[in-house]
């Protein structure tokens, strides 16, 4: 299996981007903009904040293909062992950062 990206990194870059921080953090998306942000993206009618998160495009690409083939592979072969594991917490960095889906011939 290849690594597309490095996980950790990933999450301690995105704990550096967080702009709300310990008692103001609400460890979902508002965390990512200041209030003043906040009250714009309200005066111009916008409630979806997932296009303004800072990821970065590959990794938002990897992560959709991963989860698509996920489900896909689940119907696939319902009772393979090795993707029910990858939905347990302890083997999300597997899940999204590496191409565990080469294992079943998808490129």
């Amino acid at each position: 299996m290849r690594q597309i990206y490095d996980y950790k990194e990933f999450q301690k870059e995105m704990r550096s981007k967080k702009k709300r921080t310990g008692k103001e953090e609400t460890f979902t998306p508002i965390d990512f903009f200041t209030q003043e942000e906040i009250d714009e993206f309200n005066r111009k009618g916008i409630d979806n904040l997932e296009p303004y998160i800072p990821i970065p495009d590959y990794i938002k690409r990897h992560d959709k293909f991963v989860c698509k083939v996920h489900r896909e592979l689940l119907k696939k072969y319902p009772n393979d062992e090795f993707l029910h594991s990858l939905d347990k917490e302890e083997n999300i960095e597997i899940f999204f950062t590496y191409t565990w889906y080469e294992k079943y011939g998808i490129k």
